[in-house]
């Protein structure tokens, strides 16, 4: 479905924001969901992006590609692609995205209330395999990520070595800069319109009612700005949401309404260094990232699918 990877067939960025969608710099955009299946995160995407932008959905784990590629049938859209590669693949074939959302394989501690299963599978080696693992598929992308973009790391996971550890070494090895996700200020001047910390939903189609619903934070503490309700930080903690290290949120069990939660958002620098993004410095964070100790046998593991 659609063209390839990355490519928008629309080489002009810098036309109105469209007042309808989620939107950051340009009214179209490129966006990736990495590990989407199955394909929940990549609907919703699909919904809110700004007219002319190109998704590509991408599952690497060949049995989930089908059901993927299913739900993005049912729902229509056909500015998607659908692809199964490793993360590191998109960088060697040159593919270049504005915004790239990966909601990384982990541990699965936030599922512990709603799948006993969950806990069974726990361990504190899946703990670091799964950490390992996050930051070789972070390190991996990071470079199909275009200079001045999005990258949003998820997890549904609780401890600090999947989720604030990882961000913190994404700013230490790629000078990513962490986005307050409640600096009204600092994210009007990227040109988002809005981000919701709850369920990532747009809330200027959210009524109210349906909020207090979903959050418990009353009505009346939603505030409204040129037509958009804006969520607020006292809002957040309202709703049970905590707030960590580089700006990142934990929506934890028993505090919010639903599963656990772990959210980030960081921005790739704009810098000439950063065009592209050297091999060496990608293959020493993955050497970093494996803590193997035999440089030559960690680089070139991935294995890219098709």
């Amino acid at each position: 479905m659609g063209d390839r990877p990355g490519d928008t067939g629309n080489g002009n960025r810098n036309n109105k924001k469209s007042d309808e969608n989620l939107s950051y710099s340009s009214p179209s955009a490129t966006l990736l969901d990495l590990c989407a299946a199955p394909g929940g995160k990549s609907t919703h995407l699909a919904s809110i992006m700004p007219k002319g932008s190109k998704l590509t959905v991408n599952e690497v784990i060949r049995t989930r590609v089908r059901p993927l590629r299913e739900n993005i049938i049912k729902w229509g859209y056909p500015d998607v692609n659908i692809t199964s590669l490793d993360a590191s693949e998109f960088s060697r074939r040159g593919y270049q995205f504005d915004f790239i959302l990966v909601d990384a394989p982990c541990s699965g501690e936030g599922m512990f209330r709603k799948d006993p299963d969950a806990i069974n599978e726990w361990s504190e080696e899946s703990v670091k395999l799964s950490a390992s693992r996050q930051k070789r598929i972070l390190s991996d992308i990071w470079s199909s990520l275009s200079p001045g973009g999005f990258l949003a790391y998820s997890t549904c996971t609780m401890n600090r070595y999947e989720n604030e550890d990882n961000i913190q070494w994404l700013v230490d090895n790629f000078d990513a800069k962490p986005v307050d996700l409640f600096d009204k200020e600092s994210l009007t001047s990227i040109g988002v319109e809005m981000l919701s910390t709850i369920d990532k939903v747009k809330m200027s189609t959210v009524d109210k009612e349906s909020l207090s619903a979903i959050s418990e934070v009353q009505p009346s503490s939603i505030h409204k700005d040129q037509d958009l309700q804006w969520f607020t930080k006292s809002d957040a903690l309202k709703a049970g949401i905590i707030f960590s290290d580089n700006h990142t949120l934990r929506l934890h069990p028993g505090l919010v309404k639903g599963e656990g939660l772990f959210f980030a958002l960081v921005q790739k620098p704009m810098n000439e260094n950063d065009l592209p993004l050297s091999r060496d410095k990608i293959d020493k964070a993955r050497f970093q990232a494996s803590g193997s100790k035999n440089f030559k046998t960690t680089i070139g593991k991935s294995k890219s699918i098709e």
